[in-house]
């Protein structure tokens, strides 16, 4: 969650790839991602020293951000997941279940 509410604020973000695991952030583009200590604290200075592209990276995270996790965006995806299950017959709503008595 803290990497999708840094890249809500336009954030330059720098995580390794188990903090990143499961978004669908675009690699040295949106995020920056590095596995040991010393690489995280590099990148860090090399984006505190570069002020423009500290801004590329937090702008093109927020877009990410409103493109993929905006609230709206997540509801109708889970919307559509549902949709597609009760067209299968998979979900049903608790009206329809029926219950042994």
């Amino acid at each position: 969650m803290k990497i999708i509410e840094g890249a809500a604020r336009a954030k330059a973000i720098v995580s390794t790839r188990l903090g990143a695991e499961g978004l669908d952030f675009e690699y040295e583009r949106e995020i920056i991602l590095r596995a040991a200590p010393a690489e995280i604290a590099a990148a860090c200075v090399c984006l505190l020293s570069d002020s423009d592209a500290a801004a590329r990276l937090g702008r093109a995270a927020l877009q990410k951000a409103r493109c993929s996790y905006e609230r709206g965006v997540v509801v109708q995806r889970l919307a559509d997941i549902f949709c597609v299950g009760r067209a299968h017959g998979g979900l049903k709503r608790p009206d329809e279940m029926g219950h042994a008595s």
